[in-house]
């Protein structure tokens, strides 16, 4: 009886995990993609670096220099203005993300965080298919 229950909470944590994994997977896919897109040239950042966000505590700050590389490649790729590379909305999120380390406000950080870090990856995302589509079109041109 005890080995079922053990193996059933290997489960749950094991799923869990997943759960939580996962997203955290595909967005940092989303930054490398851009990071790739933007070409040698505009980047500043090597595309493998995200993926030091997957390290527990060094990632409070490597996120932020994250943030800010990527906003700098969305500058020198399309043109954009600070205030429109989503670079606020991702310090803000990560500073939120932060707050949760204060036991009793953990909650509503930690609310506040996922909202912005939400906002912050379709904001990516949405740059990422626009840099996408953009190489495309470009490709397309050439060929013919």
């Amino acid at each position: 009886m005890e080995d079922a229950a053990a193996g059933m909470l290997l489960v749950s944590l094991a799923t869990m995990a997943m759960i939580v994994i996962a997203p955290v997977i595909f967005y940092l896919l989303t930054l490398q993609k851009i990071l790739r897109l933007a070409g040698p040239n505009n980047r500043r950042m090597r595309p493998a670096l995200v993926w030091l966000n997957l390290v527990p505590v060094f990632n409070l700050g490597w996120h932020l220099y994250t943030v800010i590389r990527i906003s700098d490649t969305l500058q020198a790729t399309l043109g954009i203005p600070v205030g429109k590379s989503g670079r606020w909305l991702g310090i803000t999120a990560q500073l939120l993300l932060s707050g949760c380390l204060i036991p009793e406000y953990r909650g509503g950080f930690a609310l506040g965080a996922l909202i912005l870090w939400v906002a912050y990856w379709i904001k990516l995302s949405g740059y990422s298919a626009y840099m996408q589509r953009q190489l495309a079109q470009v490709m397309d041109s050439e060929s013919e």
